[in-house]
């Protein structure tokens, strides 16, 4: 019983500290982010847009 708690403990432990160290970015990383999904939502808006202008007048 005192090592199935040990090693849930030692889990737990280790989950939480992934947790933190991979919830944490820097600013730099947070503005490449924002930059890269600014992007795709206008890429995927542009071809909805030329999709939706192909198919209209048909």
């Amino acid at each position: 019983m005192h090592k199935t708690l040990s090693k849930r403990f030692t889990l737990f432990l280790l989950l939480c500290q992934c947790t933190y160290l991979c919830a944490t970015s820097t600013r730099v990383e947070f503005i490449q982010i924002s930059k890269a999904v600014a992007i795709g939502f206008a890429v995927m808006g542009f071809i909805g847009y030329l999709v939706k202008l192909i198919h209209i007048p048909m």
